[in-house]
């Protein structure tokens, strides 16, 4: 795969550990990735009772990501 990729890594995953996370990345083929971390549970809860939810930061950082590659 050729084409730039975003990786978001919930950290509070209890399935999905930093090092699964490196590997996944390094398994993309693609020299073009961006990885990051999120605070959130395996789902994308909150980590913290009120606290703002993996899902919803997860989904910031992808608008980010896209507005940066594919401003119009």
């Amino acid at each position: 795969m050729r084409t730039p990729s975003l990786f978001v890594e919930l950290t509070g995953d209890a399935a999905c550990f930093p090092a699964d996370a490196k590997a996944m990345v390094a398994a993309l083929g693609t020299d073009d990735v961006d990885h990051r971390r999120v605070a959130g549970t395996h789902f994308g809860g909150p980590l913290r009772p009120g606290g703002p939810t993996g899902a919803s930061l997860a989904a910031a950082e992808i608008g980010e990501w896209l507005a940066e590659r594919f401003r119009g």
